[in-house]
C-alpha cells in the first residue's frame, strides 16, 4: 500500500543497517550498538528506518509522518520529539550543549537526511561473512574487505552464546574449587566489588518486557490519571515478563509519587507514597546504579518524608550517574526552588529544557521556575514560546500564565488563561460559568466560584486540601488557608514543601503560623 506520497508504508523489514557502532535489525525492530540492545520506543526506531532507507536525501516531515503514522493523525511537535528522542539515543547532544549533527541532519523548512555512512547487510553478505572468515594462518582483513572486519549481529549472537556457555562452565568449575577450599563465602573474592558488580549487571534485557516499560514511559508523560493507571498496567506487565528487570520498578515508583497530586486525586499520600518508595527500593536493589530510581527515591524523600538533605543526595547521585537523565534534573530544579536556591534551581530547569525541549512537562517545569523566581517575563515567554508551537499540548502552560497574570494584577489576563485550558481540554461550560461570575463580580467572584466548584470534591477525598489552602490564599481568606494548610500538612500533602517559594503565600511570611508551619516541614525562613 502506498500514501499520498508515493512511498509504500511497509518498511523493508529483511534489511539490516550498520553506521558507525551502531547496527539495526529491521526485521527484529532492534537496535544495537556493539553488540547491546539499545533502549528505543518503537516509533523513534521507524523514523530512523525511513532516514536510512532514503540516506543521504531529504525526508520531508510530510513523508516521515506517513510512513510512520499511516492511519494516524500526528503533527510535526509529535514527529520532533521522537526525532529528539532518537537523536539522544545515537549520543548527539543538543546543539545548545554544543552537540553535532553525526547521523541526523535537520533541513530548516524540509525535514531530516541521514548524513553518516551506511552499509546496508542482507543474509548472502551474513553468511559470506560467517563462511569466510580468516583462519589462522589467513591473510589478515583490509579495508577493500570490510565485510570480514565488521561482526554481524548474528556472528556475535553465535560467538556470544558460545563464550556465555565456556564462560559457565569455566564459572562453575572455578566455584566449585573455591567452595569446597574455602567455603561458599570465598567465591565473593574472586574479583573486586566493583568488577562483580559490572558483571552481573550485563544482562540481557527481554525484549517484550523492554517494549512494555517503554509504553508505560510514553503513558507516564502524559501526567493524566488515565495515563498513569495505564503506565503502571505496562509497567507490571514487564515486570512479569522480566522480574530482574529494574526500569519498570522505577516506573512505578514514579507513577504512584505523582498520583497525589493529580485532579482528581487517585491515591491519598499516605498511600501512594509507601508503594512508591517500595518500587523504588525495589529498583535500586536490583541495580543500585539506577538514575532513574534514584531519581525516583529523590522525589519521595523531597515531596513525603521532608528529609532535604536525603533528597539532594539522591538527585546529586541520579545526575553523577546519567547526566542526561532529564527528569533528575526537572525534580532537582523543583528541589532547589522551595528552597529558594533560584539560580541554581534555574540553571537545572534549563538543563532538563535542554535535554527534552519537546517535553511538556521539562518545559512547564522551566516556566513554573522562573514563576516562582518571580521571573515573570521570563515565565511570559517560555509559556508562550510552547503554546505557538501547539496549544493543545502544552494547554496545563496556561494554569501558570494564570498564575503569572494574578501577580502581575492582569485580572483579565489571568481568567483569560483560565477560560481558554477549560475550552480546549473540552469543558465549556465551565469554562462559561467562570467567565460569568468574573464578568459579575469581578477576581473575587471569579475565586469564589473556583473554591465553590472545588470544595466538594477536596471533602470527598478527590482533591488535596493544599489545593484548597492555595484557593483560598488567592481569596485572601488567611484563616481558611491556615485550615487548609494544617489539613495538608497532617495528610504530608506534597504541595506544602513549596510554601515559601510560592508567590500566592508571599503575603503570609510575616504570620507566626506561617514561620512554625515552616519550621515543622523542615524549611527555614
Amino acid at each position: 500500500m502506498s500514501n499520498k506520497t508515493g512511498q509504500s508504508n511497509q518498511f523493508e523489514r529483511d534489511r539490516s543497517y550498520r553506521f558507525g557502532d551502531y547496527e539495526l535489525d529491521a526485521a527484529e525492530r532492534v537496535l544495537r550498538r556493539e553488540g547491546e540492545i539499545m533502549s528505543l520506543p518503537l516509533k523513534p526506531l521507524e523514523v530512523l528506518l525511513v532516514l536510512l532507507e532514503r540516506r543521504g536525501r531529504v525526508v520531508s516531515k510530510e513523508e516521515l509522518i506517513e510512513r510512520v503514522w499511516p492511519e494516524s493523525v500526528v503533527d510535526e511537535a509529535n514527529l520532533a520529539r521522537h526525532v529528539y528522542t532518537l537523536r539522544r539515543a545515537l549520543g548527539e547532544r543538543p546543539k545548545e550543549n554544543g552537540g553535532e549533527d553525526h547521523f541526523i541532519q535537520t533541513v530548516s523548512g524540509r525535514g531530516y537526511r541521514f548524513v553518516a555512512s551506511v552499509r546496508e547487510l542482507d543474509e548472502e553478505e551474513a553468511e559470506r561473512v560467517i563462511h569466510e572468515a580468516p583462519t589462522a594462518g589467513g591473510a589478515a582483513p583490509t579495508a577493500s574487505s570490510p565485510a570480514k572486519r565488521e561482526p554481524l549481529t548474528g556472528v556475535i549472537n553465535q560467538r556470544r552464546r558460545r563464550a556465555a556457555i565456556a564462560l559457565a562452565a569455566l564459572i562453575t568449575v572455578v566455584a566449585a574449587v573455591i567452595y569446597f577450599s574455602k567455603g561458599a563465602n570465598g567465591i565473593e573474592s574472586i574479583l573486586p566489588r566493583e568488577e562483580r558488580e559490572r558483571l552481573a549487571k550485563r544482562r540481557n534485557v527481554d525484549p517484550e518486557a523492554h517494549q512494555a516499560y517503554v509504553n508505560g514511559r510514553y503513558h507516564w508523560n502524559k501526567r493524566t490519571s488515565a495515563g498513569l493507571r495505564k503506565a503502571i498496567e505496562y509497567f507490571n506487565e514487564a515486570i512479569a515478563r522480566d522480574p530482574n528487570y529494574a526500569q519498570p520498578y522505577a516506573g512505578l515508583a514514579d507513577c504512584y509519587a505523582l498520583m497525589e497530586g493529580l485532579s482528581p486525586r487517585t491515591l491519598p499520600p499516605n498511600e501512594a507514597y509507601p508503594k512508591a518508595k517500595e518500587a523504588a527500593m525495589k529498583a535500586l536493589w536490583i541495580d543500585e546504579q539506577s538514575a532513574e530510581a534514584h531519581t525516583s527515591l529523590g522525589r519521595i524523600k523531597l515531596n513525603y518524608d521532608w528529609d532535604w538533605p536525603g533528597a539532594e543526595k539522591e538527585f546529586k547521585l541520579a545526575i553523577q550517574i546519567d547526566p542526561d537523565y532529564p527528569t533528575a534534573h526537572q525534580w532537582y530544579s523543583v528541589y532547589l526552588v522551595y528552597l529558594g536556591r533560584y539560580t541554581e534551581a534555574i540553571a537545572e530547569a534549563r538543563r532538563a529544557y535542554a535535554l527534552d525541549p519537546i517535553s511538556p512537562a521539562t518545559s512547564g517545569e522551566l516556566a513554573a521556575v522562573y514563576y516562582r523566581a518571580r521571573q515573570y517575563d521570563q515565565a511570559i515567554a517560555q509559556c508562550q514560546k510552547m503554546l505557538d508551537l501547539d496549544p493543545q499540548a502544552y494547554v496545563r502552560l496556561r494554569g501558570i500564565l494564570e498564575h503569572v497574570y494574578e501577580q502581575l494584577g492582569w485580572y483579565d489576563k489571568a481568567v483569560a488563561e483560565r477560560v481558554n485550558a477549560w475550552t480546549v481540554l473540552g469543558q465549556a461550560e465551565k469554562a462559561a460559568a467562570l467567565k460569568a461570575a468574573y464578568d459579575e463580580s469581578g477576581w473575587k467572584g471569579y475565586m469564589q466560584k473556583t473554591a465553590d466548584s472545588l470544595i466538594e470534591q477536596a471533602m470527598l477525598g478527590k482533591l488535596g486540601s493544599f489545593d484548597m489552602a492555595k484557593v483560598y490564599t488567592r481569596l485572601g481568606d488567611k484563616d481558611r488557608t491556615f485550615e487548609w494548610l494544617e489539613k495538608a500538612y497532617a495528610e504530608r500533602s506534597a504541595g506544602i514543601v513549596s510554601i515559601k517559594s510560592d508567590p500566592a503565600f508571599d503575603w503570609l511570611h510575616a504570620d507566626p503560623r506561617f514561620q512554625r508551619l515552616l519550621r515543622r516541614i523542615g524549611l527555614t525562613s
